[in-house]
């Protein structure tokens, strides 16, 4: 996905446990949150470059934002 500099991305959970989401950074930096069964988080994507998230439990559960 492709987004501008500054853009709010929301990331939902439907599912009936919860889950971890980690976020790294263009520059390497690595933040982990949890998302809570139901719940959502989100996150202000301020600097340019590829972001890349997964889910803890679930390596398989991934994506790439590209922030312009």
């Amino acid at each position: 996905m492709r987004v501008k500099q500054g853009t709010t991305v929301r990331w939902s959970n439907a599912d009936f446990v919860a889950h971890g989401l980690v976020l790294r950074a263009p520059d390497g930096t690595e933040t982990t949150r949890g998302l809570p069964r139901g719940g959502s988080i989100s996150e202000v994507l301020g600097k340019k470059g590829t972001y890349t998230y997964r889910c803890l439990p679930h390596p398989f559960m991934t994506g790439t934002i590209r922030v312009e």
